[in-house]
């Protein structure tokens, strides 16, 4: 199915569709003036990356989709919370899985990433804007993950033997993310909250304050945690990293 015919043409006049890029938040963060909603899709990156520049293995076969967003949340782990929300009921409802959040910006299935977001801050004056980046792995008969992380990471095909049509999903995502300012704030918390499998784990969180280990034993409505460490000392985390044993 052609994405023109998921999309109106209004909507449609601001995306852009490409075979390969390095990467698509690279790519519209060079857009001057671009307007709120601009999006760029790729079918496959060369250089994509994700939080700490690490490295987003993103072959053919996966969507990679990077999203303006010029709206009311200015704080980007909000924002990056409020779209894994958006994209996970996107996902589930083209794909027909069941989907965990692991804090704050990682989408499972069934215990392995299937998707990561990125969220990163553009300034035009004093302006800010957000570009959020997602990688989806959906994979295909001929399209396999790499050994160094098949043991973490998954697609949708090898989880359920299909593979997605990628525009649907792709439309779904947008009309997904188009309604983040009008959608119901608690609820969408309320929906963190229950699917996030790092709340009550024994955890490592790695802050710009330092390294902590513990307990992850709330979640807030601005999506920090509420972090209990070893020593009882109690500490709200609101950026870093959390890792979590699953098994």
């Amino acid at each position: 199915m052609e994405l023109s015919s998921l999309v109106s043409k209004e909507r449609l006049s601001r995306l852009t569709v490409l075979k390969t890029t390095d990467s698509t938040n690279t790519q519209l963060k060079k857009i001057k003036n671009a307007p709120h909603g601009t999006v760029i899709i790729a079918e496959e990156q060369t250089a994509g990356r994700g939080r700490y520049e690490r490295k987003f293995h993103s072959p053919k076969g996966g969507l990679y989709l990077s999203y303006l967003y010029c709206g009311k949340s200015d704080d980007t782990v909000y924002l990056t919370a409020l779209c894994g929300v958006a994209v996970k009921r996107a996902i589930e409802k083209v794909c027909g899985v069941s989907l965990c959040i692991k804090w704050v910006n990682d989408l499972l299935l069934n215990g392995k990433k299937l998707c990561g977001i990125l969220a990163e801050s553009v300034y035009t004056g004093s302006e800010k804007r957000t570009v959020i980046g997602i990688g989806i792995n959906c994979g295909g008969e001929d399209s396999h993950l790499p050994d160094e992380i098949k043991d973490i990471a998954t697609s949708v095909y090898e989880e359920t033997g299909k593979t997605p049509c990628k525009n649907v999903l792709c439309a779904e995502i947008i009309k997904a993310l188009d309604s983040i300012d009008t959608s119901d704030r608690d609820e969408i918390f309320e929906e963190y909250r229950k699917n996030c499998i790092t709340l009550g784990k024994k955890a490592r969180a790695v802050s710009p304050s330092g390294e902590y280990y513990g307990e992850v034993t709330g979640i807030n409505p601005d999506f920090s945690l509420e972090f209990l460490e070893e020593n009882g000392k109690k500490r709200r985390i609101y950026s870093g990293e959390v890792s979590v044993k699953l098994q």
